[in-house]
């Protein structure tokens, strides 16, 4: 039975096995460029999960939450003035 690898790790199974292969420069800069391309592709995904806990949400749940812990609902708290004024 076969394991599934991860995308990240095959990519670097599939770096690690070039090192050994002759290459001119260009085929190097190459390289490095798939390599810098797959590792900003992997850190963006992470980071947009990330941050999913931390936006604000529709306009629902901002007011549910809101009129939860007893504070002015959505609507009011719009169109009160500004306290910086």
């Amino acid at each position: 039975m076969e394991k599934k690898s991860s995308f990240t790790s095959e990519i670097g199974r599939i770096l690690r096995d070039s090192r050994d292969i002759e290459v001119n420069d260009i085929d190097n800069r190459l390289q490095l460029a798939v390599a810098l391309a797959v590792k900003l592709h992997t850190t963006k995904n992470t980071d947009e999960r990330a941050n999913i806990g931390r936006m604000l949400g529709p306009s629902f749940a901002q007011d549910h939450r809101r009129m939860r812990f007893g504070r002015k609902n959505l609507i009011r708290s719009r169109s009160s003035r500004s306290t910086w004024r």
